[in-house]
C-alpha cells in the first residue's frame, strides 16, 4: 500500500499539525505503521497492542518527544500519519 492511498485521511484545510516532527520519519514507516493499524482493526488479536505499544515507543524516542501519555496508541499513531500526509503533500 503507497502513502498515496491514505491522502484521502487527511484534509490539509481542516487538520491542525500536532507534530510537525514527524517528517523526520519515512514514508514507508508511516505506510508500516498504517499498515499495522488496520491488521489490529481487523483482525483484533492482543499481539497487535503490544506491537503498537513497540512503535510507539520507538516513534517518541526518535522524534524526541518528551513526557508523551501513549495511553491511546491507535489515535496518536494515526495523528501521525494524518500530520505526515499533510506536511509533506
Amino acid at each position: 500500500m503507497k502513502l498515496a492511498k491514505i491522502l484521502k485521511i487527511a484534509d490539509s484545510n481542516n487538520h491542525i499539525v500536532k507534530y510537525e516532527q514527524v517528517t523526520q520519519l519515512l514514508e514507508k514507516d508511516l505506510v508500516f505503521i498504517k499498515s499495522i493499524l488496520d491488521n489490529k482493526k481487523k483482525y483484533s488479536i492482543a499481539v497487535y497492542d503490544k506491537i503498537l505499544t513497540e512503535i510507539c515507543n520507538k516513534v517518541i524516542e526518535q522524534l524526541s518527544l518528551e513526557n508523551y501519555d501513549i495511553s491511546n496508541k491507535e489515535a496518536f499513531l494515526r495523528n501521525l500519519i494524518i500530520d505526515y500526509v499533510v506536511l509533506t503533500r
